[in-house]
């Protein structure tokens, strides 16, 4: 049987991002509750998640169980890393012919990525007992080392089933870097257990501005954060499908939550100091004061965070720091006149650096 050829050429510019070379072929792959997902232990993984995924694009009855055999007899799947091969890395070849489907990946990603291409070949409806694949052989490889999204958790608290499921989109479109914005001063996400106000105070806020009335109020509480279980739960969850997760601390601004959880984190020298969690959005004043007690909060924080999240880098934000705090207070005059620090713009690069220091410390960018 073949499939006509606008059906497959509709298929093939379902593809998202377009693949590097397409060949098509002549007939179908048909999947059924009988097709066999086969692969060797090195993408073992890889395997049992393309056929919970697969059972779970069906609908039907469940898939026959993976098999881990080099043993090729159709109808079946097969993943393998390719022993030699000219892909470069994340490179894959799926190769679809009548009787069986081959992904061959130059590492597991390549493999898994190749997988991510096979369900995008899949009807757009669910809940079918089977389905026709064209076939065809695609061979392609990430065109940008770096493919990302971000989620901004701290204005509005994303549950982690919606962020496991944000991943699986992410992973679908073989994005491999999500951005979590954990901190901000509409509040403060991430439970560090030796600062325990930090959730307790920092992650709640008196009310939120209604959809497109960003000065107005709905007078409700509003306020979650993610235990270090839930935060190691999704980490675990991304690493499975291959996507990175790259936390965010925004410091030294949007600290209005974590200042008001612990004021001496602030400029509290100020006669007017009185910080809390931002109930509106934009740029508020209150900054981390350059002080030795602040550095070893940031020591702190990040030997807890640089634990939960394996990323070689660590986001620490630096954007939007006002400096009228900074240039009031007398114990920062203090400094600046000590360091030789010229305006808040050289007493923000100070204060960078010092973080730069912290995270390098402890492995990480």
């Amino acid at each position: 049987m073949t499939m006509k050829p606008q059906a497959c050429e509709q298929r093939v510019a379902s593809i998202i991002p377009r693949p590097v070379h397409i060949v098509t072929g002549q007939g179908v792959f048909h999947l059924t509750a009988e097709t066999i997902v086969r692969s060797n232990s090195a993408v073992s993984k890889e395997a049992r998640l393309l056929k919970s995924d697969l059972s779970a694009r069906r609908g039907a009855a469940p898939m026959r169980p993976c098999e881990h055999s080099a043993a090729s007899q159709p109808p079946h799947i097969a993943l393998e890393l390719a022993s030699e091969s000219s892909l470069p890395a994340a490179g894959y070849c799926l190769d679809i012919s009548p009787t069986r489907i081959k992904i061959t990946g130059k590492d597991a990603a390549g493999v898994f990525y190749g997988t991510r291409t096979l369900l995008q070949l899949l009807p757009t409806t669910t809940n079918f007992e089977s389905a026709e694949i064209p076939a065809m052989t695609i061979t392609d490889h990430p065109r940008f080392a770096w493919r990302g999204m971000m989620i901004d958790s701290a204005r509005h608290f994303i549950e982690v089933d919606h962020i496991k499921s944000f991943l699986d989109w992410m992973a679908f479109h073989k994005l491999n870097n999500l951005h979590w914005h954990l901190s901000d001063d509409q509040g403060w996400r991430i439970e560090i257990k030796k600062y325990p106000k930090l959730t307790e105070v920092g992650a709640y806020r008196e009310s939120t501005p209604p959809y497109g009335d960003r000065k107005g109020s709905d007078h409700t509480r509003y306020g979650a954060f993610y235990t270090q279980q839930q935060i190691q739960e999704v980490v675990r969850y991304a690493a499975e499908r291959h996507i990175t997760v790259l936390p965010e601390i925004d410091m030294p601004g949007h600290m209005a939550a974590a200042t008001a959880a612990y004021p001496y984190l602030g400029n509290s020298d100020l006669p007017d100091y009185a910080p809390k969690v931002q109930n509106h959005w934009g740029i508020h004043p209150y900054t981390l004061a350059p002080t030795e007690a602040v550095f070893e909060f940031v020591d702190d924080i990040f030997t807890e965070v640089c634990a939960l999240f394996p990323s070689t880098y660590i986001h620490m934000g630096g954007d939007e720091a006002p400096k009228t705090q900074w240039e009031a207070s007398p114990r920062v005059q203090a400094l600046m006149q000590a360091k030789g620090l010229k305006d808040g713009h050289e007493v923000q690069s100070y204060f960078v650096k010092r973080v730069e220091k912290s995270l390098r410390a402890r492995g990480a960018n």
